[in-house]
């Protein structure tokens, strides 16, 4: 006879992993959808993203700069 715990079955623990994983997938496509589109701008670059740009200390320009360059945003309708 056996002592070992149901709660440590590598069935158990697989089928808990996978609705774990399921679980966080959905509801991270869940928020992503329900975000607003970012702003117009350059491409980030890699690891540092803009951040080159936010040394200025006129971000109001930059940004006016970057809509002017790269277009309006679009506005989603919720």
């Amino acid at each position: 006879m056996s002592l070992s715990s149901p709660l440590l079955d590598s069935t158990t623990v697989g089928i808990s992993l996978a609705v774990a994983i399921t679980g966080f997938v959905l509801v991270s496509k869940w928020r992503v959808s329900r975000s607003l589109p970012y702003p117009p701008g350059p491409p980030p670059d890699p690891i540092i993203g803009n951040a080159r740009a936010m040394t200025s200390d006129e971000l109001e320009r930059v940004f006016a700069s970057w809509g002017k360059k790269y277009g309006e945003p679009s506005v989603l309708e919720i």
